[in-house]
């Protein structure tokens, strides 16, 4: 039977006898399911530059220091930033008799939602 190829770009290929990921293979007759998943991004730096900046504005405010008070905005400004910036991480599991693993994730989730509509053509084309 000729491979045919679903997806393809630098760093991934989907066939309908393999996935290649990043240089890992995983042979398409052996992928029992395929399923995406969404990891949150971790807010904690940002909370702690928000928290030290309301703290510094505070103390500023209170203490008549502009200083310490303009220090403290620049930090709940840059906490702002940071938490705006965070993005979530998109995850593709492929499952085999092993059990599962994570194949591939990126920040966009348009690119892996393109692999795992591939992935699941390859599936359905094997047969």
């Amino acid at each position: 039977m000729e491979e045919t190829t679903f997806f393809e770009d630098h760093n991934v290929k989907v066939t309908n006898a393999r996935l290649i990921s990043f240089g890992k293979t995983y042979a398409m007759n052996a992928l029992v399911s395929v399923r995406s998943d969404t990891q949150k991004p971790s807010f904690g730096g940002a909370a702690v530059l928000l928290l030290f900046g309301i703290l510094a504005l505070v103390i500023g405010l209170s203490a008549g220091e502009t200083g310490v008070g303009v220090v403290g905005a620049g930090l709940m400004l840059a906490g702002i930033l940071v938490a705006r910036s965070k993005k979530p991480t998109y995850r593709l599991f492929v499952t085999t008799a092993s059990g599962e693993v994570e194949a591939l994730s990126s920040k966009d989730w348009g690119y892996l939602s393109k692999v795992l509509e591939a992935v699941n053509n390859a599936i359905v084309a094997r047969g």
